[in-house]
């Protein structure tokens, strides 16, 4: 996603390297068009605010968390004001070698107050 970028500069570098795609406009849109493709999954690596507008679009499927046993004491709150409160359910979990837990979560619909 990207106000300022041309396809050229979205250009990935990797494995893969025609799968970059440059989302302008109507992201929304875009990406359910992408998820209507076949192929595998759609990843967003440190973009809250595409995070947010996919959130708030109903347009995540799973979320992969991972925390880094490091306090820095600052930072940008992912899950930040704008964000709607809703249920993740559990769908996996994985403690690396250096001490990384990397959770799997599916959204499982609003927050039901009263029930823990």
């Amino acid at each position: 996603m990207s106000g300022s970028l041309s396809q050229a500069d979205a250009t990935w570098r990797g494995e893969h390297p025609g799968t970059a795609r440059l989302v302008t406009g109507d992201v929304a849109a875009a990406v359910q068009a992408l998820k209507d493709e076949p192929g595998d999954e759609l990843q967003i690596w440190g973009s809250s605010q595409l995070l947010r507008t996919l959130l708030q679009h109903e347009l995540v499927d799973r979320f992969r968390l991972m925390t880094f046993p490091l306090v820095l004491g600052s930072g940008r709150r992912l899950f930040n004001d704008g964000i709607l409160p809703a249920t993740m359910h559990p769908a996996g979990l994985t403690v690396t070698d250096l001490g990384i837990v990397i959770g799997t979560y599916e959204p499982a619909g609003p927050v039901r107050h009263g029930q823990m």
